[in-house]
């Protein structure tokens, strides 16, 4: 059951067409802010929290979450913390990792990045997967993250975890250190 909705979370998500959004004004979001607040206040409305998370484009989410952590003095990721706690944990989960990632993805996706890499072996499926997906959008901008929260560059994790052909692919994508 839960599965269900999870696929429909993201299915709307991807299919909805966000290219030609508008900013979102300050009192919209707030009134976003104000009904999202009450779907999960409750016991979470899946359908209904998964209408509302998809109807508007990241930039305008974002805006949302950002009146909703001035409002009520914590993050919306927080909440589905405590949420999945309660029972209803798959679902929860994955509503707090796309917040997460809304709100500050770069920052994720160091973090997974990070646990690819760190400790013995190497989670290659991941390190591949977010490497290429981000190479020619935001990787830059996860490189820097990355270096700011771990003190090494993303690039020498990769020299000392991987290697020959694999870490010259890899490095290829992420770059040298500049």
């Amino acid at each position: 059951m839960c599965k269900k909705y999870i696929m429909q979370l993201f299915m709307q998500y991807l299919v909805r067409n966000k290219s030609h959004a508008v900013d979102l004004e300050q009192h919209v979001a707030e009134e976003k802010a104000n009904m999202l607040h009450k779907l999960v206040s409750t016991d979470i409305n899946e359908t209904s929290l998964i209408e509302t998370l998809t109807s508007d484009d990241p930039r305008q989410l974002c805006r949302v979450l950002d009146a909703y952590k001035s409002m009520y003095g914590r993050d919306i990721s927080e909440v589905f913390e405590e949420n999945s706690k309660k029972g209803n944990t798959e679902f929860c989960k994955t509503v707090g990792i796309i917040f997460r990632c809304l709100s500050c993805s770069e920052n994720y996706f160091a973090k997974v990045l990070y646990k690819s890499m760190k400790g013995t072996g190497t989670d290659d499926d991941t390190l591949i997967r977010i490497i290429v997906t981000h190479a020619e959008t935001d990787l830059a901008h996860i490189k820097a993250a990355f270096v700011q929260r771990y003190k090494v560059s993303l690039s020498s994790m990769i020299r000392s975890d991987t290697t020959y052909k694999y870490r010259k692919f890899l490095l290829a994508l992420v770059g040298e250190d500049s």
